[in-house]
């Protein structure tokens, strides 16, 4: 069994590779109730035994009947998160909890409450500008990248396939809506693809740049929208780059390495797009749980890392 080191690099404006068949602990984070929320919480309660008062209105259910019963996370009941609510005294502290109304009120269907969404913020956008402000300012991309496992490696022919999962974070303005009686969910699915006929939304055009088969050809995959306008865009495929072998002179004993490189569109390659490692990722780099039968090649994990150039900008994976 041989063993192989991958060398990603990535310039200013180009990302890195990610994944897990199973969504990521981050995204589940943010998907939970809890997400920002415990410290709000415990601040609130303080707050709220102090009897501050607020000229801040926040309501959690609006027109809609409160289940006080219900449970949201914890040891917290709805009826607890409603007095919490009542206790915010800025309209981003209500903002934060206001998730908890998919679960403590009696609101219309899902469909209802996204239809409404939908028809506020998606029917219209233009999805092909990019929700840049401006050149002067980097708009920032989380990358985040998980080697599953290496499907094939070709020494004479002088490619790789790889199997991994890409998973990119970013926030559009263009996409926030305030919870309320009429848009009453906190995250929507939207088509998101690099192809203009299928995508809804403007999405990153990164792609590997010494590539046979890249991120153009992954399966696409529905995005999530969150109500403060961050997207977040898993999918997962087989990548299969060119390579300029290193460690082949000592073969079969020696261990080889393979460099990916990604970058955007030529469109996109003067824009201040900032794609960054996923500063939570140990070594900036992730390894799912796949184990093959049989593989010839496999990861060699203590000399994979991530790194940046700081002059270039460029994101190593070694």
């Amino acid at each position: 069994m041989k063993r192989i080191f991958f060398l990603l690099i990535l310039s200013p404006c180009y990302g890195t590779l990610f994944g897990v068949k199973k969504m990521p602990k981050k995204l589940l984070d943010v998907l939970s109730p809890a997400h920002s929320s415990h410290q709000l919480i415990s601040e609130l309660t303080s707050r709220r035994l102090q009897q501050e008062e607020t000229n801040v209105s926040c309501s959690l259910c609006g027109s809609y009947d409160l289940i006080g019963s219900n449970i949201w996370f914890d040891d917290y009941n709805c009826s607890t998160v409603d007095q919490l609510v009542q206790a915010a005294t800025t309209t981003e502290e209500c903002s934060l909890l206001k998730p908890a109304i998919n679960n403590c009120c009696d609101t219309p269907p899902q469909y209802q409450c996204q239809e409404q969404i939908r028809s506020s913020i998606i029917d219209g956008l233009d999805f092909t500008v990019s929700p840049i402000r401006s050149i002067l300012e980097p708009y920032n991309i989380t990358v985040d990248f998980t080697y599953h496992t290496v499907e094939e490696m070709n020494v004479q022919l002088g490619y790789s396939n790889v199997l991994s999962t890409i998973y990119l974070t970013w926030k559009d303005d263009r996409l926030k809506w305030d919870i309320d009686d009429d848009k009453c969910t906190y995250f929507i699915p939207v088509r998101a693809s690099y192809d203009a006929e299928l995508t809804e939304i403007w999405v990153p055009d990164l792609d590997l740049l010494n590539r046979i088969d890249g991120l153009s050809n992954f399966r696409d995959e529905q995005a999530l929208v969150g109500n403060d306008g961050t997207v977040y865009w898993l999918r997962s495929g087989t990548l299969r780059a060119f390579c300029q072998f290193t460690g082949l002179a000592k073969i079969p004993y020696d261990t080889i390495g393979c460099q990916f490189i990604f970058g955007p569109g030529e469109a996109n390659r003067f824009l201040n797009f900032n794609y960054e490692i996923d500063p939570t990722k140990e070594n900036g780099i992730s390894f799912g749980n796949f184990e093959p039968t049989y593989n010839e090649y496999v990861i060699d994990a203590t000399k994979s890392y991530g790194d940046k150039d700081d002059v270039s900008g460029y994101l190593y994976f070694n």
